[in-house]
């Protein structure tokens, strides 16, 4: 880890800067960034329950910002994916932080939508206490591997029959 990315986690967690318990000189910036930002931003309690979303939540989900306040995340992870959640849910518990995680949502309209998340304990003297969690959708990212991978698959066939 970068000490930029401890850094992060540290400003993060600490119980000041959550966006419901801030100095009220940081509530415009704090909430400016969580408001604009083009990914879904989540706050999420220690069960995984939805605290708070940002209107590109809102949009990638598919959910109203109300209807995520009686939601948990394990309602939206696609239910082929509900184990691989659960180890990283297992490295933000061990580690406080975790980056990568590749897995599908499913949103409300029942779609699904390919998502890259990253997340971040929120830890109040010394308990964790819920998450911060970056969402990205990656699906035209997937959409252009499985073209691509399916392209090489052709021309090698093509290839290892043009040696027959």
């Amino acid at each position: 880890m970068t000490n930029l990315g401890n850094l992060t986690r540290s400003i993060m967690t600490t119980p000041e800067t959550t966006l419901n318990n801030k100095p009220d000189n940081l509530k415009g910036p704090y909430q400016s960034f969580f408001d604009s930002s083009p990914d879904a931003l989540c706050i999420l309690d220690a069960e995984g329950n939805f605290l708070d979303v940002n209107q590109s939540g809102s949009q990638l989900f598919g959910y109203a910002p109300d209807e995520f306040r009686q939601m948990n995340v394990k309602q939206i992870v696609h239910p082929d994916d509900l184990h691989l959640s659960a180890n990283y849910m297992r490295l933000l518990h061990k580690d406080g932080h975790y980056e990568g995680y590749q897995g599908r949502i499913v949103r409300k309209d029942k779609s699904i939508v390919h998502v890259e998340v990253s997340s971040t304990a929120n830890y109040k003297d010394g308990e964790l206490i819920g998450s911060y969690d970056v969402v990205r959708d990656i699906s035209r990212r997937k959409s252009l591997e499985l073209a691509l991978k399916r392209s090489e698959e052709k021309y090698r066939e093509l290839f290892d029959q043009s040696g027959d």
